[in-house]
């Protein structure tokens, strides 16, 4: 592709320092990129340091005890990096104190300890340091693991019966996670630190046995490792072997620095030991730097109760200085983000052209041609064949976790393969590492991918050059395609004012789109878009009256609330769905994906960018066709189409509410709440107003009479279906249902009311000569519909209208006068018991003169009393005129109440 870059010159790309540095020391320094880290108290950033920073503090000689730094760093973020560019920068300046490195490959404690001692320059003396044992462990893992398992059981048990039984169970666990250690070596590759056994393990046996084991893991765990401490260092152990050193170091006043690329995964069985050690700092007179990875699972429960002691205790916090290269979780790295990535791989690359003995620049007689391979690479010779573009994906493409010093490297080798082999079938590997910002509808995959590596996303086209697409055996000339930005789906947040990695959360849309199975789930932004596009455009849920004010507004009375998936929209993916909206792949879905998320005020624009596409105008078209079809159910469980059923409703509701507000119901509860009655009048609107304040008076006086629907209402029990929609915020049929038992409620109370003024009804018409002709019209209808066997709820509503018109003012004179004639009867029948009923109030006096042969001074107080309930008698006569009443009837003043008064 490029002379200046072979396939062999590529397998320089090293993902680690110690291979570069291994390979060529000159290649590592070019190559090295400068550290920074991050040092917090209480979580809070309190300063940047520097690598510089920390080689001049390992540098100064400090008078007396130990230094420890701990640097925190996730996988490939540059710990290793850091610690060989120390060693290197110590060798390069010839300083003379001595100084040891041990990476996490170098899991010998003796060859630790072996190291420290030739660093410093003194010679072991009694110690015994016997590689061979280290080698026989793992080719004799078997006989070891039984030799210090029987030991350390004589040890702990006091006799033969506790120790089988034990051994027998606890052994098998040992014996594996040594194998598979040893297993790891032989493959060269250490995947799980050595541990003996686990406190999870020990604890799971224990649980699973009824045999009786009081031994503490801790102290089990100590003993067996004491065990093969004293098998490789002939009986002695790793923490006193320092702890002599040390002593030697004083004397000889020597101060090493000691490099750990990572305490957990090197030393782990020596870790804690060694930490504390360290940390008790008048005990030694060492300068430590300790590499950790934060945040990922560690080898068993030991050592992750020794990270959370580092990360958390305070008494290492007082001794130990803790400087971060990353977060905890892997996501943003000091010393390399997005900006810094083009001078990081510009070092490599320089390196690698180089290193084939050539050097960028428009001096060399490759340039123009190199320059002509990609559009728009001016003045980025020293990158090619990468541009700007394809770096900040590479960067992006890094997943979260995983260090971008290391990963940036060991992707672009990856492109770097493709691009100068031209291999189309590597493709669909390198895609997968890259972050497409932008999206090329092309369809030849390869093509599309080149385009997706090198366009700018600020640009609508980019241009494949002829050189490139030749390279990769395509007859063609320039080729240039359209560029879709979706950078616009990308969030970016910051956290303590670093920038976190923006991520494009969408990617598995656009994989769907370009053919590649992606499970269902992962679509759903596409499915809440389209379903909140369509709910803003046609209101399909709505049931409401189209063309009025009312229909353009958001909510109408009555809402289809079924959820169908999520949505109340039945939205598939599949193909040939006539009940559903149907979406098919096409890269406008990733501008309508999480559409309901967009602020209002963006909406337009984004509304704008796809309103003329074929598939929105399909959809809107279904969902169209699905409010139509919703209508036709509503309707067909209601009974009624939807205007009438409004209509009825409303007039129903208030005919009762009528009825419940008049006097002659005021010991009964009103059924009809005011809320029902707001709801009916807003259901009307949306079926019979026009504007606001305009109602459709054709439709209005198109409708009849509402014939059985007050009796069909209060009849049929509502179909559960209808819960499918909701009127305002209650389930339709739970609505119908709770209205329908209030008002039989209320029917049923009504009855005995009905009766009684049936009673008064009755006595009303024995006195019919003193209505006037529109009473006796009045009085002579309520009576009918009084004695009517099966009365409709408009017979109700028309008694009710008539009870409260005999109520009236203007009627009020007649029934008062009837009422006192009643009341006169009455006290005549109470005072003349023999009285034929039928003896009318106009000849009553005359009855009295010529049947009962009364004197005219006693009939008329006899009429008074039968009148008023009360008279005044003369002074000088009343005796004889009350002993004349007692003579007609004894009982007189036994059944009524009088009131006699003697005047003056």
């Amino acid at each position: 592709m490029i002379p200046c870059i072979s396939t062999t010159s590529i397998g320089y790309l090293y993902g680690t320092a110690d291979e570069r540095y291994n390979f060529s020391k000159d290649f590592f320094r070019k190559t090295h990129f400068p550290q920074i880290l991050n040092r917090y108290y209480k979580n809070k950033l309190i300063e940047s340091v520097t690598e510089k920073d920390l080689l001049q503090e390992l540098e100064w000689n400090h008078t007396f005890g130990n230094r420890v730094y701990v640097i925190f760093g996730s996988t490939g973020s540059g710990k290793s990096e850091l610690l060989c560019w120390i060693r290197d920068q110590w060798d390069q300046t010839n300083n003379p104190r001595p100084i040891v490195r041990i990476s996490r490959n170098e899991l010998n404690p003796q060859v630790l300890v072996k190291k420290c001692y030739e660093s410093i320059g003194l010679e072991l003396g009694d110690l015994i340091i016997d590689e061979n044992k280290w080698n026989l462990l793992l080719s004799k893992p078997i006989t070891i693991i039984n030799q210090m398992v029987w030991s350390t059981m004589s040890e702990l048990f006091d006799c033969d019966d506790e120790i089988v039984p034990a051994a027998l169970l606890l052994r098998p666990v040992i014996e594996k996670n040594i194998l598979e250690f040893t297993k790891q070596i032989r493959k060269g590759q250490i995947i799980k630190p050595l541990e003996i056994i686990t406190k999870e393990e020990y604890e799971l046996l224990l649980e699973s046995t009824t045999i009786t084991i009081n031994i503490n893991y801790n102290k089990f765990r100590y003993s067996l490792l004491k065990k093969l401490d004293q098998f490789l260092f002939q009986g002695t152990d790793i923490k006193t072997i320092f702890k002599e050193l040390s002593k030697k170091l004083v004397e000889k006043k020597i101060r090493p620095v000691l490099l750990i690329d990572d305490l957990v995964q090197s030393i782990n069985l020596y870790a804690s030991d060694l930490l504390d050690y360290f940390i008790t700092l008048e005990e030694g007179n060492w300068d430590v730097v300790i590499g950790l990875t934060p945040g990922v699972e560690q080898s068993g429960d030991y050592n992750l109760e020794l990270m959370n002691r580092i990360k958390t205790l305070d008494t290492i916090d007082d001794r130990v200085r803790k400087l971060w290269l990353s977060d905890e979780s892997g996501s943003n790295f000091f010393s390399l983000d997005k900006v810094q990535a083009q001078n990081y791989l510009q070092n490599y690359l320089k390196a690698l052209k180089e290193a084939n003995g050539f050097s960028c620049s428009y001096e060399c007689p490759h340039a123009n041609s190199c320059e002509s391979l990609l559009n728009n690479s001016q003045n980025q010779l020293e990158i090619l064949p990468f541009n700007t573009s394809l770096i900040n994906r590479i960067y992006d493409g890094i997943p979260n976790g995983k260090g971008a010093l290391r990963y940036l490297i060991l992707h672009s080798r990856e492109f770097l393969q493709f691009l100068v082999k031209g291999d189309k079938k590597a493709s669909a590997k390198v895609s997968n590492l890259l972050h497409r910002e932008v999206f090329i509808d092309h369809e030849d995959k390869v093509i599309k991918l080149l385009a997706e590596m090198y366009a700018n996303p600020n640009n609508d086209e980019y241009t494949l050059s002829q050189p490139l697409l030749n390279h990769f055996k395509f007859v063609s000339v320039d080729i240039t395609v359209t560029v879709r930005n979706l950078e616009i789906y990308k969030s970016e947040s910051v956290v303590e004012n670093i920038p976190q990695k923006k991520s494009f959360v969408n990617a598995h849309i656009r994989d769907w789109i370009e053919g590649k199975k992606v499970k269902e789930e992962l679509l759903e932004p596409v499915r809440s878009g389209v379903a909140t596009l369509i709910q803003e455009i046609v209101k399909g849920t709505s049931v409401v009256k189209g063309n009025t004010s009312r229909s353009i507004k958001s909510s109408a009375t009555i809402q289809r609330s079924e959820v169908i998936n999520r949505y109340k929209y039945p939205i598939t993916f599949s193909e040939n769905s006539p009940t559903q909206i149907v979406i098919d792949k096409h890269i406008n879905l990733l501008q309508i994906a999480n559409f309901q998320q967009v602020k209002m005020q963006d909406r337009g624009d984004r509304f704008a960018a796809i309103s003329n596409d074929e598939n929105m105008a399909h959809w809107i078209y279904q969902s169209e066709m699905l409010k139509k079809q919703w209508i036709t159910e509503l309707e067909e469980y209601l009974g009624y189409p939807i205007a009438d059923f409004a209509y009825y409703l409303k007039n129903l509701l208030i005919k009762i509410h009528a009825i419940g507000e008049s006097e002659w119901t005021s010991t009964l509860v009103n059924p009809i709440k005011n809320e029902w009655l707001e709801i009916a009048e807003e259901l009307f609107l949306d079926w019979f107003a026009l504007r606001d304040n305009i109602i459709d008076v054709n439709h209005l006086e198109s409708m009849g009479d509402n014939g059985d629907f007050n009796q069909n209402f209060l009849e049929n029990k509502p179909s559960k279906t209808l819960n499918k929609f909701q009127i305002r915020n209650y389930p339709l049929a739970n609505f119908l249902v709770e209205l329908q038992k209030e008002v039989k409620e209320f029917v049923d109370q009504l009855e005995p009311l009905i009766i009684m003024k049936a009673a008064e009804i009755q006595k009303l018409i024995r006195y019919s000569r003193y209505f006037t002709k529109e009473m006796a019209e009045k009085v002579k209808q309520m009576n009918v519909l009084i004695q009517k066997e099966n009365r409709t709820m408009d017979d109700i509503s028309d008694i009710s209208i008539s009870i409260n018109w005999l109520s009236s003012e203007e009627n009020r004179q007649v029934i008062a006068q009837i009422e006192n004639e009643q009341s006169y009867l009455n006290n005549i029948h109470k005072f003349l018991q023999f009285v034929d009923g039928n003896v009318e109030i106009e000849n009553l006096e005359k009855y009295l003169m010529d049947q009962l042969k009364m004197r005219s001074q006693v009939r008329k107080h006899v009429i008074k009393l039968m009148k008023k309930g009360e008279t005044q008698l003369p002074r000088k006569q009343w005796k004889g005129i009350l002993r004349e009443m007692e003579e007609v009837n004894p009982d007189f003043f036994e059944h009524i109440s009088v009131n006699v008064q003697i005047r003056k």
